[in-house]
């Protein structure tokens, strides 16, 4: 009769070796694309908020809101109703169109209002508003997007949601105070009950739950 052979030890302790070499290559590997997102996250941000203000400069209007962007852009882009506030689906919209016809940002946007038709929420489309690195989408729009906040009182900038809680907490320690409900940087509303903890007032990131799909508000845009 043959003897039937059973692994080693050693045998067992290379395979669990390289298992665990394995695992934590791949946590290293996902460690350094959601480095490379945040500072492209990041990066973006800033972008965007110098664009605005060039913008501003140049046509002493708002991107969105420019009531003579055809006139003084383009015949294909949508006039604003020039109020200084981006405050309706058409002006959401309008806030990438203005730019990237003026050239102030790469790509080609249809300022078509039904692709951006909620002007609190993270939904738009790829036609209408430019990606964030997780491939949420960015707008800009007059609203009460804060928890918290009934009435409307500044431009804000939407992050665009798919972007894990961690990288958002980094993002608001790059550029603000790390809060969740205070400051430049808050939480946005369609994601705040996952994203943010609700005890000690709801100041911080819920970190511990690991949700991936948060999205923030930056304020004063």
């Amino acid at each position: 009769m043959k003897r039937q052979h059973g692994f080693t030890l050693v045998e067992i302790a290379i395979v669990l070796v390289i298992i665990g070499l394995i695992l934590g290559g791949r946590r290293i590997v996902k460690k350094i694309i959601d480095s490379s997102r945040e500072r492209s996250l990041s990066n973006d941000i800033s972008g965007i908020r110098a664009g605005w203000y060039a913008f501003q400069d140049r046509y002493n209007a708002l991107p969105g809101d420019f009531s003579r962007a055809e006139a003084q852009i383009g015949a294909s882009s949508t006039n604003g109703d020039g109020n200084g506030k981006v405050d309706a689906s058409g002006e959401v919209a309008g806030v990438w169109e203005h730019r990237a016809e003026a050239g102030f940002i790469p790509g080609d946007y249809d300022g078509d209002g039904t692709g951006a038709p909620d002007i609190t929420d993270l939904n738009c489309r790829t036609e209408t508003c430019p990606s964030n690195p997780f491939n949420g989408f960015y707008k800009i729009a007059f609203g009460a997007s804060i928890p918290g906040t009934n009435n409307a009182s500044t431009n804000e900038f939407f992050t665009g949601d798919l972007i894990p809680v961690g990288i958002i907490l980094q993002l608001d320690l790059k550029l603000d105070d790390g809060l969740a409900n205070k400051g430049e940087v808050q939480s946005h509303a369609k994601t705040d009950s996952s994203c943010r903890n609700t005890t000690d007032g709801g100041k911080d990131w819920s970190v511990s739950g690991g949700f991936a799909s948060c999205a923030a508000t930056i304020r004063g845009f």
